[in-house]
């Protein structure tokens, strides 16, 4: 007789969001979710790959923390030491965070930005990244880095069509590399003729869940309050989602 039991994951989890198109939302569920896996006690680094998005720092209510900003490692050369990186990096709620300065000079480090956000991911038990738009440059390299992915999109015909060129864009990389598993959320916005089960079948890939617009997202910006920090449907969906990828079934006899 077979029982089913859980286990943590041994290796670092690297999560990366994508919005498959604008405006879904991927910045505030990746704040979320780094909020959620900071609070539950586990060492938890949150990487910006945005860096026109006004600072991820800002959504997590450490933007007047002191620490670096990507903008601190222009001079990064060598070997990276991640402990002594993310201690140097601001936090909330048990996250590190490396986001984005306010000024519209800041400069990541040329030529090892992909280095960086490697070393810190490798040394984890949790990194999320707010992955950068599909089309820069450096997306694929990105990807690359992630061991589990969620792109977010929405319903609409123009939406699921962009959703579809990214996740074929994705696959290409699976092919190439260690294939990160992929996952949808749904950005629900207003009522459309296909649900979840529909754009799964259609897309090829599962959903794990869906969004709606909280107004709890504005208010916890207005006070300086990492999003997340309190209950509601976008703390339960995070909760989930980490339930999910940081714990795996296995059957045992």
């Amino acid at each position: 007789m077979n029982n089913k039991t859980s286990v943590r994951r041994v290796h670092p989890t690297v999560l990366g969001i994508l919005g498959a198109h604008g405006g879904v939302g991927a910045s505030t569920v990746a704040a979320v979710l780094a909020v959620r896996g900071g609070m539950s006690g586990r060492p938890v680094t949150v990487i910006d790959g945005h860096p026109f998005g006004g600072g991820l720092d800002v959504m997590l209510g450490a933007d007047l923390e002191p620490g670096w900003r990507w903008n601190d490692l222009a001079a990064v050369r060598g070997d990276i030491d991640p402990a002594a990186l993310r201690s140097r990096l601001p936090s909330a709620c048990g996250s590190a965070i490396l986001s984005w300065g306010r000024s519209a000079c800041s400069q990541a480090p040329k030529g090892s930005t992909i280095a960086v956000a490697e070393a810190l991911a490798s040394g984890g038990d949790l990194t999320v990244i707010d992955l950068p738009r599909p089309d820069s440059v450096d997306a694929t390299v990105w990807w690359s880095l992630c061991t589990d992915l969620i792109v977010m999109l929405e319903a609409g015909v123009r939406q699921v069509a962009a959703a579809a060129l990214v996740l074929e864009a994705v696959a290409a990389v699976r092919d190439v590399t260690e294939a990160p598993t992929v996952q949808c959320v749904l950005r629900e916005r207003r009522r459309h003729s296909l649900d979840r089960d529909q754009l799964a079948a259609l897309l090829g890939v599962p959903f794990i869940g869906s969004i709606t617009h909280d107004r709890g997202v504005e208010a916890a910006l207005t006070r300086g309050e990492p999003l997340g920090k309190r209950e509601g449907s976008l703390a339960r969906l995070a909760d989930s989602v980490l339930a999910d990828l940081l714990v795996k079934p296995v059957q045992a006899a």
